[in-house]
C-alpha cells in the first residue's frame, strides 16, 4: 500500500498561517517568535520554546537516531493540545522555510491523523495503513520535514490491560512500536495527544517525552475570552462578566472550548437581535 499527499490531512505553512496569522517579531522566550494569533500563558510559551528548539536541533544537526522521537501530550479536553502541536509546526516552518538568500528552504509539513483515518474493517488493513504512513514520511523524495500528529491517540493504541482491547490492537501497537523505534529523527517527529492517558498503552507512552498540559490561569482565560470576542467582532468590555458566568456554571473546570461555546452563543444572540430590528431588514 502506498499513500500520496492527497490521501492525508496535511498542514503546510500557508494553511497554518490561516490559523495563526503572520509572524510579527521575536517572542518573549529565548527561541520562538510571535504571531498575530498567539498562544496564551507562560506555560504554553515556554513549552513552545522547548519543543521547537529540540526538534529544530535534531533536524538541523541531522540526528538520525535520537532517543527523543516525539512528545506525548495529555490533559483534560479543551486545553489546546492540538493547537500547541500546530503552533510548534508553524514555528518549524519559520525556521526551515524562511532562510537567508543563498540557503535552501526546507518545507515542513504537519500530517494530522485521527482514529477515523486509520480504522478499517478488514483485518490487517490498519497495520498496512500505519506502515504506509511512516513510509510516506520517511521515503519522501524531497527534503521535507514532517510532524506526525496522532490526535486523540487513545482511540488507536489501547492499554493492553483494558477490558475493551481486542486482538488487532496488539498488532496495531506492534507495528507502531517498530516504526517509531526505526524513525529517522533528522526528518520527522511524532506527536501524540489524548484526553485519556490512562487508556493509552504504557509501551506507547514510554517511547515519548511526557508533556502534561497545564490548565490555564484565570487571567489567561480572560485574555483568551477577549481575543475570541474580538475575533467575532464583538465588544470585549463584558469579558469579565462572561467569565463569571462560566465560573458559576463550570467552577474551576473552564476550557477554551467552553469559552468558544459562550462566544458563539453571544455572537448568535447579537446577530439575531440586530436583524430582528425593522431598520435592519
Amino acid at each position: 500500500m502506498k499513500l500520496n499527499a492527497r490521501d492525508l490531512t496535511i498542514f503546510d505553512r500557508e494553511r497554518l498561517r490561516g490559523e495563526f496569522g503572520e509572524f510579527i517579531g521575536r517572542g518573549p522566550g529565548a527561541f520562538s517568535s510571535q504571531v498575530e494569533r498567539e498562544l496564551h500563558g507562560r506555560w504554553y510559551r515556554e513549552t513552545l520554546d522547548q519543543m521547537s528548539m529540540v526538534v529544530a536541533h535534531q533536524w538541523s544537526r541531522g540526528i538520525h537516531r535520537s532517543a527523543l522521537r516525539g512528545f506525548f501530550l495529555h490533559g483534560p479536553p479543551g486545553l489546546g493540545k492540538t493547537t500547541l502541536v500546530k503552533r510548534v509546526s508553524f514555528e518549524l516552518c519559520r525556521i526551515f522555510e524562511h532562510v537567508p538568500p543563498g540557503d535552501v528552504a526546507v518545507p515542513v509539513r504537519l500530517v494530522l491523523i485521527d482514529g477515523a483515518d486509520l480504522a478499517r474493517s478488514r483485518y490487517g488493513e490498519t497495520e498496512e495503513l500505519l506502515d504506509a504512513l511512516f513510509d510516506f514520511v520517511q521515503s519522501s523524495t524531497d527534503e521535507s520535514r514532517y510532524v506526525l500528529l496522532f490526535d486523540d491517540v487513545e482511540s488507536l493504541f489501547f492499554q493492553r490491560s483494558h477490558s475493551g482491547v481486542r486482538e488487532w490492537h496488539f498488532s496495531q501497537n506492534s507495528v507502531f512500536f517498530h516504526r517509531v523505534d526505526e524513525l529517522d529523527t533528522s526528518r520527522a517527529i511524532v506527536m501524540l495527544t489524548t484526553n485519556r492517558a490512562d487508556l493509552v498503552d504504557a509501551a506507547v507512552r514510554d517511547r515519548f517525552e511526557d508533556v502534561a498540559v497545564a490548565a490555564l490561569d484565570r487571567d489567561v482565560l480572560v485574555d483568551v475570552l477577549r481575543a475570541k470576542l474580538r475575533q467575532q467582532e464583538l465588544p470585549d468590555a463584558d469579558a469579565e462578566r462572561f467569565m463569571r458566568q462560566l465560573e458559576a456554571a463550570s467552577g474551576d473546570a473552564i476550557s477554551v472550548r467552553a469559552i468558544e461555546r459562550l462566544v458563539m452563543k453571544e455572537y448568535i444572540r447579537t446577530l439575531t437581535a440586530h436583524w430582528s430590528q425593522p431598520s435592519s431588514l
